[in-house]
């Protein structure tokens, strides 16, 4: 199994001023060099760097011939690149687009969540990348485009390139590819699961699906838009931005409306954050009452009691991280009295599950950035997301839980 390697500058880069912060390890460099850049979807992060390994792919498909160096800069939240010596003497895909480049640089932005993986692909319009702003190649989403159109405000919210979309403008400017279907969660942060144990009579601090709490769609939504249900007040949300495909797909499948009905009103008991990430640290510090965590969620002044959020299930995955001062203070719940496994969601007893996309622009304006070797490429790509044998390889090493298997489906 191929490697994936953190530099390891990169740590104590989280810990130093802004005037030493930087792209750790430095972005590889010059002519032989052949960029992709990639935005959206940050609930199929850890899926997609397991991808990027190699994962589960046959040699013709993987795209790196040893070690992935992962980046990252600790003033530039949700952004990372990935390099390697490509793959080109077994990928002959990969090889007609690199052409006599070596070196594979891929960009990856996670930050605004789906949205961003659509509408400015859509727009082929340039956004903030590490190393600077350019064109998007592709773009991931949690659910299908046709999600983020004008019909659905909250999935698209304006400020992002290319939003308002139309149906009209998808058909003509985008080419989309299914992506493996995912698997979706309601989160209460640890103090919250404990209470729910021991008022649903079990055993608290146990992770096992026996003793795994529940709340109804209704109690859910009531806890995420107003903090309260029955007689239960004040709980925090800790939730997402608009244009996240995690937050879309909550609305559609929890919530019972598209793109509305998860919606809060911002103020002191309910925040969005730009990704999952920050859901993981609002939970986490709330669950603590501090304000240590991490930089991408502002526990000030300091609030602490029960939270509840919403994540994809390959987030918070084994080994167990509940311990106070960790990011990890939070466990998925029940819904309707279903776990969020993969056998329960194949079976269509668990409901929160959304068909991931991957999208390109497909207009001759576009051209310049995606001739046509890329876009083969870009296929590829998008075609062993979703293959069934990466599938299978990658849930056991991102969404193996205490409670069961879950992470992505065909």
């Amino acid at each position: 199994m191929k490697k994936l390697l953190l530099g390891a500058a990169a740590s104590a880069a989280l810990f130093v001023g802004a005037a030493n912060a930087a792209v750790v390890p430095a972005l590889p460099a010059g002519a032989n060099v052949y960029t992709l850049t990639v935005s959206g979807a940050s609930a199929s992060q850890a899926y997609f760097e397991k991808y990027l390994t190699g994962v589960g792919l046959l040699p013709a498909k993987r795209l790196c011939a040893g070690a992935v160096t992962k980046h990252v800069d600790a003033l530039i939240k949700d952004q990372f690149a990935y390099s390697c010596a490509a793959n080109k003497v077994g990928n002959p895909t990969l090889a007609a687009a690199m052409g006599i480049k070596t070196v594979l640089l891929i960009k990856k932005r996670t930050d605004g969540g789906s949205g961003y993986g659509v509408g400015p692909v859509a727009a082929d319009a340039a956004i903030p990348f590490l190393g600077g702003s350019a064109k998007p190649d592709f773009g991931l989403s949690d659910l299908a485009p046709s999600n983020f159109t004008s019909a659905f405000p909250y999935n698209a919210p304006a400020g992002v390139p290319g939003f308002p979309l139309t149906a009209a403008a998808i058909a003509a400017k985008l080419t989309v590819l299914s992506a493996p279907r995912q698997v979706f969660g309601v989160v209460v942060n640890t103090a919250f699961r404990n209470a729910l144990q021991k008022a649903q009579g079990k055993v608290v601090g146990n992770g096992l699906v026996v003793n795994m709490p529940s709340l109804t769609k209704a109690q859910i939504t009531s806890f995420i838009k107003t903090g309260t249900s029955g007689t239960l007040t004040g709980v925090y949300t800790c939730g997402r931005t608009n244009g996240s495909g995690t937050k879309a797909a909550t609305a559609q499948n929890i919530c019972g409306a598209a793109g509305t009905a998860c919606q809060g009103t911002p103020a002191t008991r309910y925040f969005e954050l730009s990704a999952s990430s920050g859901v993981s640290e609002c939970l986490s510090e709330i669950n603590q009452g501090v304000n240590t965590l991490g930089t991408k969620f502002n526990n000030a002044p300091l609030k602490k009691g029960f939270a509840i959020g919403y994540q994809s299930t390959d987030v918070n995955a084994l080994p167990p991280a509940t311990q106070l001062g960790t990011l990890g203070q939070y466990s998925f719940i029940k819904v309707n009295g279903v776990e969020p496994t993969l056998v329960k969601a194949a079976a269509g007893s668990y409901i929160d599950v959304s068909r991931s996309t991957c999208q390109y622009n497909k207009t001759a304006a576009a051209v310049a950035h995606l001739p046509v070797a890329k876009k083969a490429l870009i296929t590829q790509i998008c075609q062993g997301i979703g293959n069934v044998a990466v599938i299978n390889a990658v849930n056991p090493l991102v969404a193996k839980h205490t409670w069961g298997q879950a992470g992505f489906l065909p």
